[in-house]
């Protein structure tokens, strides 16, 4: 099974990475970042065509309160590429569909300049569930 390992700077809000259904000029900024990490970390950079399963760990640059979830979203697309798409991330994924399974967290406060993002991608060969298989341990009466 293979693992990718990267980090990259903290990502922007989803709010800011994204603006009238495009991508803002932080989001830009921000995928460039991203690319930039990729391409330091990889010469060439694996475009990454299996499922995966995706870690991160967010280590913020101030105490605010902050919803992880509302980081994931800028961070898979600016580490994927979207050829149908008129603009590219770091090209590691082909789209963040690929990811079955994801788990974040936060971690420690850092000084701004250290702000980062830890992000482990491993293969995932796990087949999708299905609704069958979901129903027999939960039936939909507790749903």
């Amino acid at each position: 099974m293979q693992t990718w390992d990267i980090w990259v700077p903290f990502p922007v809000s989803v709010n800011a990475y994204y603006s009238n259904h495009r991508r803002s000029k932080r989001g830009r900024l921000y995928a460039n970042a991203c690319l930039i990490a990729v391409r330091q970390k990889f010469r060439v950079p694996p475009m990454i065509t299996c499922n995966v399963a995706a870690t991160f760990v967010l280590f913020p640059p101030d105490k605010r309160v902050r919803d992880e979830s509302n980081y994931s979203k800028s961070l898979w697309d600016a580490l994927s590429h979207a050829p149908d798409r008129s603009w590219h991330g770091a090209g590691l994924l082909l789209d963040d569909c690929q990811i079955l399974r994801s788990s974040g967290m936060m971690g420690e406060v850092v000084p701004r300049k250290d702000s980062c993002c830890h992000v482990v991608l491993e293969e995932c060969t796990l087949p999708r569930p299905t609704l069958k298989e979901e129903l027999l341990y939960y039936p939909r009466s507790v749903l």
